[in-house]
């Protein structure tokens, strides 16, 4: 189990997480979501120890990282500088054995399964992939290592509609066999949506929601309403809304009993998670 207690990160004058307190538990994926700069990328590199310079503490199974370094062990972050400059001219054999020897946990056999998948040749120098490709090849070493917890940042950027499904279907697959704690960032809210069992959402240097994906569908409401009647859901949790003619269109995250629905008297449809992020944004 992961716990951030009052976290705050600035960068000079610019506060990109403010006092972020944040449990991630064992054996769940994590949909990591947030406008570009709203920090997802800083707060996975805090848990997992790649930034040290912050406020407030960080814990792994109760203990401080900040003092006990053995969990980064069992953490493999994936991200865009995960393979060096120095390492970019080399074939993929080359970066998997150095790889190998810092983690003893390496699972061959799902390395090879995913290579021969994604039709990834060792032979190849990493700087000659595509740039999806080379996002697959370290979302397959992460996938591959062993590890208990898994960062993914952006891990699916510049891969087809058909290797997004497939990659994140084996996200899915692996998690079930090693019980693992796996976060993904994702701007991509449709993958998000399918893949992870939790959201986070960043929003204005802070944790704007920390939930289960089964407990956001039961509170995202877009409800469209006579303009008269917007006085019954004056007690709820409004985001945004828009005028649609006589009626409004309102955005709602909250809970609602089948006879407070029934009262409204209006259209009550479900949000995705893409209206939600809109909804939360105060985006038309």
């Amino acid at each position: 189990m992961i716990k951030l207690v009052n976290v705050s990160k600035s960068y000079g004058n610019n506060i990109v997480l403010d006092k972020i307190n944040l449990s991630l538990e064992d054996n769940k994926i994590y949909g990591l979501i947030g406008r570009n700069g709203v920090g997802k990328t800083t707060l996975m590199k805090i848990l997992s120890d790649q930034i040290i310079n912050y406020q407030g503490e960080a814990f792994v199974d109760g203990s401080n990282i900040k003092n006990d370094k053995t969990f980064k062990e069992n953490l493999v972050i994936i991200s865009d500088g995960f393979i060096s400059d120095m390492q970019q001219a080399s074939k993929l054999k080359t970066l998997t054995s150095t790889i190998k020897i810092l983690a003893p946990m390496f699972n061959q056999k799902r390395y090879d399964e995913l290579m021969d998948i994604f039709m990834l040749n060792e032979k190849t120098r990493y700087n000659k992939l595509s740039y999806g490709n080379q996002g697959l090849y370290r979302s397959i070493i992460g996938l591959s290592t062993g590890a208990k917890i898994i960062f993914l940042d952006e891990p699916a950027n510049g891969l087809d509609e058909i290797n997004r499904d497939i990659f994140y279907k084996k996200i899915i697959e692996y998690q079930e066999q090693d019980q693992s704690l796996i976060m993904v960032s994702s701007h991509i809210l449709s993958d998000i949506e399918r893949v992870v069992t939790d959201i986070i959402f960043l929003k204005d240097s802070k944790v704007a929601l920390n939930e289960s994906v089964e407990s956001i569908e039961e509170k995202a409401y877009m409800i469209t309403i006579n303009e008269d009647h917007i006085k019954l859901l004056e007690n709820k949790n409004i985001l945004s809304y828009k005028k649609v003619g006589k009626q409004l269109v309102v955005m709602v995250y909250d809970d609602f009993t089948s006879e407070e629905l029934e009262r409204l008297n209006a259209r009550v449809d479900r949000m995705n998670l893409q209206e939600l992020f809109r909804a939360f944004n105060k985006e038309a």
